[in-house]
């Protein structure tokens, strides 16, 4: 080995990571950043270092994540108006990310936020492109954010990580960005949570929200995108009923939303006579969403476009049959494990869900499968890749 091979193992490596959307309540978004930062810490080359930015006013550290207490990981706390952060980033281009973490060799922004930099190397993982099919509202920091910043601040990135193949190819159709550096990481799931393991006060949670009936789930936060296709399982739920009205509760897990938000999920159930046989949890925490995973009689997801979709994931892993939406990057992730449901008719999405009611023999093989397609997803596998892409885009010139 050269003498400058050996300098350049030694030297110390700065790798910046975006870790702001892992404190608070976490949507899917927060949950990923948080679960690879982690498996990241326990992956590093020896001489890497990570300086995690985590700019919240009002929430403090997640106590609970084994990255903040890594000796691999500094972490930089700053109070910032986040909103008024990301707009001087999107129309001043400034203040660089140097300016809080220093100098850095390469930046990661896994929340999909185009952050200047003096010299620091782009990263920058894209979830999904919703925003681009849809015309309806989408958040003001979310789908409206990336659409503005992603034209110009994609082609500039080192490395573009994406959650699935599908949203690569979408990457790809969209942007003007060269196919190699354009690479699928599928994200993993919390094994520590999410299993078949029973918990000692599992009864208690699962009385808490199903009343000791059967129930099928559904995981899927409120907000003012359409995109979960709430309305569309709300209506196919209640021509389930009309045909069986055996079919269990449904239950639907996540943050419940606006007050708006809220006021129009209970109009609907109001217009569809569900009040009874429908509700909303809230926020739930894994473990308590990992018991709900564990006894329902299905998952549904039923997604109009998703870039991952980590509760089908997350339910297999948990032993709970799946029901999916054809349609996005749900048939790629769930593979063979999962009834594939038609969303273009809520009559046939009702079919569907009756099928997988009716049919105990059809629940059993889906778990089966399931158990065994949630063992190719880890973090472990999501870090590993992603530190080769780091390194990767370390070399290129």
């Amino acid at each position: 080995m050269t003498e400058a091979r050996q300098q350049d193992r030694k030297r110390l490596v700065r790798i910046g990571y975006d870790a702001s959307s892992t404190v608070g309540q976490r949507t899917g978004i927060g949950i990923c950043a948080a679960h690879l930062l982690s498996a990241l810490a326990d992956e590093l080359p020896e001489n890497w270092q990570i300086h995690a930015l985590v700019n919240s006013a009002k929430h403090p550290l997640p106590s609970n994540d084994p990255w903040v207490g890594s000796p691999r990981i500094k972490i930089r706390h700053t109070k910032l108006p986040g909103r008024l952060l990301l707009r001087s980033w999107q129309y001043l281009h400034a203040p660089p990310i140097e300016t809080f973490l220093g100098s850095l060799d390469l930046y990661h922004s896994p929340a999909s936020y185009v952050t200047p930099s003096i010299s620091a190397r782009q990263v920058i993982t894209v979830h999904d492109l919703f925003f681009l099919r849809q015309r309806d509202p989408v958040d003001l920091f979310g789908g409206q954010y990336f659409e503005k910043t992603f034209p110009k601040g994609l082609p500039k990135a080192r490395a573009i990580i994406t959650v699935s193949e599908y949203t690569r190819s979408e990457v790809l159709l969209a942007y003007d960005v060269e196919p190699d550096r354009v690479f699928a990481v599928p994200n993993g799931y919390e094994e520590k949570y999410f299993n078949m393991n029973r918990q000692p006060d599992e009864e208690a949670i699962i009385q808490k929200w199903s009343r000791g009936a059967l129930y099928l789930l559904c995981v899927a936060s409120s907000g003012p995108s359409p995109r979960k296709n709430m309305e569309g399982l709300l209506e196919a739920y209640a021509k389930a009923r009309a045909m069986n009205q055996e079919i269990p509760q449904l239950i639907i897990a996540g943050h419940s939303g606006s007050q708006d938000e809220q006021q129009r999920f209970k109009t609907q159930l109001e217009r569809l006579h569900l009040e009874p046989y429908a509700h909303r949890t809230g926020y739930l925490r894994p473990e308590e969403l990992a018991c709900l995973y564990r006894n329902a009689t299905a998952m549904i997801m039923p997604s109009l476009c998703e870039g991952f979709g980590l509760p089908v994931v997350e339910a297999m892993a948990c032993g709970c049959p799946v029901i999916a939406a054809n349609a996005g990057s749900l048939p790629e992730i769930a593979g063979d494990a999962a009834i594939l449901m038609d969303i273009e008719s809520t009559e046939q999405m009702a079919r569907t869900l009756l099928q997988v009611y009716s049919d105990t023999l059809l629940q059993g093989k889906l778990t089966s499968l399931g158990a065994t397609r949630a063992k190719q997803f880890s973090w472990k596998s999501s870090a590993k890749k992603t530190l080769e892409i780091y390194a990767e885009a370390l070399r290129a010139n």
